[in-house]
């Protein structure tokens, strides 16, 4: 939070922030997690098809796994999304649920299952990163991903 005059009297401006399952090290889990299906997630979330077959190749020439190319793509679409909210819509604060919603739909398209769209829902309920062990079956329910951030 920062304070921006008004007149003569302050007034408190709420500076929104990303979802933390959309933050660089949250896509990073994912992206090592379903790595062979980047390409496939990138038309999911509407990359042109020049932009995603550059990228992939010029990631896969320097000697990059799948999972980089996953990640780069994870963070092209993140940017490109943030940037309409801010130049067209006007409202950066609408950048969380609905964004997270469109990330569960194309991983569920993507990898045919609903597992790994479960994690990612339940740790943005929880407000919390994606971890490199969430993706496990069963640990993302032991990690207590239900309580409040005032109970950790």
């Amino acid at each position: 939070m920062f304070y921006q005059p008004s007149g003569m009297s302050f007034v408190a401006v709420v500076v929104p922030k990303e979802p933390r399952v959309l933050s660089g090290r949250s896509l990073q889990c994912l992206a090592r997690h379903i790595s062979g299906a980047g390409i496939k997630l990138a038309m999911h979330l509407d990359l042109p098809d020049s932009t995603i077959t550059g990228m992939a190749f010029d990631t896969l020439a320097n000697g990059h796994t799948a999972a980089d190319v996953t990640y780069r793509m994870l963070l092209l679409w993140k940017r490109r999304v943030a940037y309409y909210h801010r130049s067209v819509v006007g409202d950066a604060t609408s950048l969380g649920n609905e964004h997270v919603d469109i990330l569960v739909q194309a991983v569920i398209a993507v990898t045919g299952n609903t597992q790994v769209a479960d994690v990612i829902v339940e740790y943005h309920r929880a407000n919390r990163e994606l971890t490199p062990n969430c993706f496990i079956i069963g640990e993302y329910s032991r990690q207590n991903v239900h309580t409040s951030p005032t109970e950790w």
